[in-house]
């Protein structure tokens, strides 16, 4: 009895012999799903509707033969196994059919049990191909994702390196937004994406000259006025892209200072009115902040600065978001110990 659900699989016979036809679907009807065509048009109007996993093809056919309907199925089904019955010996035909991607050849009249052996190995190859392509594309997409991710970081910590601040910063709120947005019920697909576009929330800050930003003062009016520009510039610098990321990484930017009750900045947004991206960073942003220890301030204990965004529930911070937040402090509190300053 096989153990790889053989029976499942899909074999399209394609024959203009009827009684071969009959015999081989009787046959191979036993341990697969068959379907047959007379000739190489009917067999591509057959895939249609019945996909297979492997075609057996007579060379000599009328309307399209073996060797043309090879070349469609190639473009049309792309590493679909092929084996090619022949009663000819015809040396030049199995040349090109062997050419092409041909699992294999056969001598017709084909025996019942060598061909079975022959379709199994054929389908067993296959089946390994396609796994191995599937792990290199897992492997090639996941070095693309962490390709992304630092390319990411670069930038945003290029913006960093003009502030106190750390890379450990622009980290932290990025897997912090990302944890927030999964606890408050978002899919995985935004939640990646908001790791990832989180970082770069204040990389608006190169526009920022270096006597404001780097101010070890209280600013005055004037200069702070300054820093809210942080917000815009970061929106320009990341506008006008089509990939979803970075609008999410725009929007991020230009609303991260918005205040739940409208008191924030660039735009005096309030509520639902702010995306609901920049509120989540914003939580994140403002706790770790707080928690981190800076060349000009200590760190305050977790439980103080979870108190401070308990406090500011409603008037600084999405109250949903707030509560939301709350819920995963174990969560958060590990991403802290995970991602250290760089320096204390």
């Amino acid at each position: 009895m096989m153990t790889d659900s053989r029976e499942n699989k899909k074999v399209l016979i394609v024959d203009d012999d009827p009684m071969l036809r009959s015999m081989q679907k009787l046959f191979l009807g036993r341990h697969f799903d068959v379907d047959v065509a007379a000739d190489g048009l009917e067999a591509l109007e057959k895939i249609k509707y019945f996909m297979p996993d492997l075609a057996l093809i007579d060379i000599d056919m009328p309307r399209m033969d073996g060797l043309t309907l090879m070349k469609e199925l190639n473009i049309q089904i792309p590493g679909l196994p092929i084996i090619f019955l022949s009663g000819s010996g015809d040396l030049d035909k199995i040349q090109q059919a062997l050419s092409g991607y041909t699992a294999d050849y056969i001598m017709k009249p084909a025996d019942n049990t060598d061909l079975l052996i022959r379709i199994n190995a054929a389908l067993t190859s296959s089946e390994k191909r396609r796994k191995d392509s599937e792990k290199a594309i897992a492997a090639a997409t996941k070095e693309l994702r962490d390709i992304k991710l630092e390319i990411i970081n670069r930038l945003a910590k290029a913006a960093e390196l003009r502030d106190p601040e750390t890379g450990m910063h622009i980290l932290r709120v990025g897997y912090m937004s990302g944890q927030i947005a999964l606890a408050s019920g978002f899919d995985a697909k935004f939640c990646d994406l908001m790791v990832f576009a989180a970082p770069m929330h204040d990389v608006g800050k190169v526009g920022i000259p270096d006597h404001i930003l780097l101010k070890p003062e209280k600013l005055t009016f004037e200069e702070f006025e300054i820093i809210k520009n942080h917000t815009t510039i970061g929106a320009r610098v990341l506008s006008g892209s089509h990939h979803q990321l970075i609008q999410m990484a725009e929007t991020i930017a230009l609303s991260h200072h918005e205040r739940w009750d409208g008191s924030g900045y660039p735009g005096g947004l309030s509520g639902a009115y702010i995306p609901v991206e920049g509120r989540i960073t914003a939580i994140a942003d403002v706790f770790d902040a707080l928690t981190s220890e800076r060349p000009y301030k200590k760190a305050w204990p977790a439980e103080k600065a979870f108190l401070e965004i308990q406090s500011q529930s409603g008037k600084q911070f999405d109250p949903e978001l707030v509560t939301c937040f709350l819920n995963i402090e174990d969560k958060i509190l590990k991403l802290k110990d995970k991602f250290m300053d760089e320096f204390k």
